[in-house]
Formats: C-alpha cells, structure tokens, sequence
C-alpha cells in the first residue's frame, strides 16, 4: 500500500449507516485483496531470504 498516491485510510465507526458501509463495500474489499497480495509476496520474499541464507550456511 506504501505506493499508492493521493490515497488517504480513514477508519470510520463501527455503527456507520448502511448507505455508507454499501458505498464502501468494494473499496474496502478492494483494500482487503491488495494488503493481502502484497503481505504474501512480503513473506515468500522473507522465507525464501531465510531457505538461501539456511543453504549457504550449510
């Protein structure tokens, strides 16, 4: 998410009305699904960094 401009997280309550939340709905879902992607791709760039360093260690 650290490359995304003029972008702003706003947390809201959690007793928005509907409107709102429906609006949200797929921005949020859409956030969702790009944090995730980009926290997987943050943790195989780690395990494979720990499986090298493990094999020239050995």
């Amino acid at each position: 998410i650290n490359n995304l401009k003029a972008t702003e997280l706003v947390f809201l309550p959690l007793n928005a009305t509907s409107t709102l939340q429906s609006c949200d709905q797929g921005i949020i879902q859409n956030l969702k699904v790009h944090y995730r992607s980009a926290m997987l791709l943050k943790l195989d760039g780690h395990m494979d960094a720990d499986l090298i360093s493990d094999a020239i260690s050995r």
